[in-house]
């Protein structure tokens, strides 16, 4: 753990800096919690997309959906923002399937925010810390498991559309969920830029993926509820499995 050093040297240290802990630990808590009471739409935007040269052809957009799995096993950076606030977390994703994954956060300390752990035999598991609702933590876990599924196997139709103004191919399929999947892929290599996901329960997401790696997995996420109000911006690292 880093040492923490004082804003402020005339800070009196209590308990050898335990306070300064339980103080950081307890206001990223109490954020939380006055997040889930927040219905505000103005969550902050989504960046641009970036000027697309190359409109990408089917082979490519193919390519590219053939790469798409849900298993995953990475370390994550996230950012929250809503209204005025903003909060720091890290955290671990093991994404085996849409049913069966668990998310972990915490604090900057380490300190358990929450965990999130879904399966076929329970399908919620939640452990959080004091002041932070089950239902947020279990709203985070979803839409990061929504933003990263595949197109459903048995899907019998994708739908098409090439927007050759915008360089954009369109590309609107359902996950195994139901959820409707509505994707821009851009670029010669035609990944994934933007999905705008209509939500089984009418709610819906709207995600940005860039900083692909050579296994063509997006390593930054941001991903937008405008119905709950926040902006959660993802930095994946480590292997996938």
């Amino acid at each position: 753990m880093l040492p923490f050093k004082p804003w402020n040297q005339n800070v009196r240290q209590i308990g050898g800096g335990r306070f300064l802990r339980l103080t950081v630990i307890g206001s990223t808590a109490m954020a939380l919690a006055l997040l889930a009471g927040c219905r505000s739409k103005m969550a902050p935007v989504l960046p641009a997309l970036p000027a697309a040269r190359h409109t990408p052809t089917y082979a490519a957009v193919a390519h590219t959906l053939s790469r798409f799995h849900a298993r995953c096993r990475r370390t994550l950076f996230a950012t929250l923002k809503f209204q005025h606030q903003q909060i720091s977390m890290i955290g671990r994703l093991n994404l085996i399937s849409a049913t069966k994954f668990q998310l972990t956060a915490a604090d900057e300390f380490g300190r358990l925010l929450f965990l999130v752990r879904c399966g076929p035999a329970h399908p919620h598991t939640v452990r959080v810390a004091a002041g932070i609702p089950d239902r947020l933590a279990i709203a985070m876990a979803q839409d990061i498991v929504i933003a990263l599924l595949p197109p459903a196997q048995e899907s019998p139709h994708f739908v098409w559309r090439v927007l050759p103004l915008l360089h954009v191919v369109k590309l609107t399929y359902h996950d195994e969920l139901g959820n409707i999947h509505h994707c821009l892929f851009t670029g010669s290599q035609g990944y994934l830029r933007r999905a705008d996901i209509t939500l089984t329960n009418h709610g819906c997401l709207q995600v940005l993926y860039t900083r692909y790696n050579a296994a063509g997995f997006p390593r930054k996420l941001w991903i937008r509820q405008p119905d709950a109000g926040w902006l959660l911006m993802l930095d994946f690292t480590g292997s996938q499995k």
